[in-house]
């Protein structure tokens, strides 16, 4: 998810999965987590970009920009600015992780120091 964190407050008395969540709690729910069910996406954390052109309904378990009345409003605009510099970034450039940087994968994904890349600029001739 592109937002990491995203507090609720329960607004009644609520059982989920054995426990008692009380009226007026803060609920904080980890969306990523999702993202992360292997009952939705076999071998979940690898890099597998193409599961999401699967015509299988359970594979669009994907709520980068929330959903319903919280839905985000720039969604569409952010879709398109990262299509933008993906294609600029992917077209321009060749592009490395450090060696040895491994992502950490819960409860989200991260790098120990940020994903530090290494870009050096593609020149056609």
């Amino acid at each position: 998810n592109i937002v990491k964190f995203v507090h609720r407050k329960a607004l009644k008395d609520i059982k989920f999965k054995g426990y008692l969540i009380p009226s007026g709690w803060k609920v904080l729910p980890v969306f990523s987590a999702v993202h992360l069910d292997p009952s939705y996406h076999a071998s979940a954390l690898q890099f597998h970009p193409w599961r999401w052109e699967s015509q299988d309904q359970t594979c669009k378990k994907f709520t980068p920009f929330g959903g319903g009345s919280r839905c985000c409003p720039g969604s569409e605009l952010a879709k398109m600015e990262v299509a933008f510099f993906l294609h600029h970034l992917v077209l321009n450039f060749r592009w490395s992780t450090e060696d040895g940087d491994q992502p950490i994968a819960y409860p989200y994904v991260e790098f120990q120091r940020g994903l530090v890349l290494n870009l050096d600029h593609y020149c056609s001739t």
